[in-house]
């Protein structure tokens, strides 16, 4: 019989009744792998594209020795280093056909650190629990270094720095680089913004003559707000307690006298 011309890899076939076989080509790599040259700490990928045998089985190797569990065709690395640089092999065995092969190489260039997560901006209440993360990237090991405001903070050589209980006075900028025997990092900072309770944050005023500012509190505390025309008589003007520790102000009258000033109190 005619082979149909959508079978690739089949070079003969015949069949009958209730019965059909075909005769296929040995498996082969239609496309092998391309050698690739990476900096220390980053992601790479093999990737193959098999012809003929569905059922072969692949397995890749390092050097010539087998990698666990590498059987499909791809092979992901993150965060290579250097004792990942080599070559890579990748075979494809069948029961009825001798072992297909291929290979590509993998050189790793020496790399200073460079960041894969920055630490973030932060705001929070006293008493709470800080924690800066970043991730470095690089020729191993990269050891860190944290700073407050410049200065070194001794013991914090760790990707992570956490501050529990903090309290206003730790408000700063806190900067972290990352070093290796290759070089060292840029030194990226985030901002800690401790509210001491009480404060008054983003004062606005519209332009229909509205004044607006939000409250930093303790949570179920009692405050009052008074306003004063000049600092000296101050008068009550309204009571609040604060489930979440943030509240609301807005006071349309703001422009009704020249001046008008607002403080908070708790009993």
């Amino acid at each position: 019989m005619n082979v149909p011309t959508d079978l690739r890899g089949v070079t003969q076939a015949a069949g009958g009744y209730a019965w059909a076989a075909a005769v296929t080509q040995a498996p082969m790599f239609l496309t092998p792998p391309a050698s690739d040259t990476v900096p220390a700490g980053s992601d790479t990928e093999f990737v193959v594209r098999l012809l003929n045998e569905p059922n072969a089985q692949l397995q890749w190797r390092l050097n010539d020795v087998e990698l666990p569990g590498a059987t499909n065709t791809w092979l992901r690395m993150t965060n290579v280093q250097a004792r990942h640089a080599g070559t890579y092999a990748v075979t494809a065995s069948s029961a009825r056909w001798d072992d297909a092969k291929t290979s590509a190489s993998l050189q790793v260039r020496p790399a200073k650190p460079w960041f894969l997560e920055l630490p973030q901006d932060q705001s929070v209440h006293p008493g709470e629990s800080v924690t800066f993360r970043c991730v470095a990237r690089g020729t191993e090991p990269v050891s860190y270094t944290w700073l407050r405001d410049g200065h070194p903070i001794e013991g914090a050589a760790q990707p992570t720095l956490t501050l529990p209980f903090v309290a206003p006075r730790d408000s700063g900028y806190y900067a972290v680089f990352a070093q290796n025997e290759v070089g060292t990092s840029a030194m990226p900072f985030a901002f800690l913004q401790v509210l001491a309770s009480g404060e008054l944050l983003s004062p606005c005023l519209d332009t229909k003559g509205a004044f607006s500012v939000r409250l930093s509190v303790d949570p179920g505390r009692s405050y009052r707000v008074q306003t004063s025309p000049d600092l000296v008589n101050w008068e009550e003007w309204l009571h609040f307690v604060s489930a979440d520790g943030s509240f609301g102000l807005l006071d349309p009258r703001a422009t009704a006298s020249p001046a008008r000033f607002y403080r908070l109190v708790s009993p």
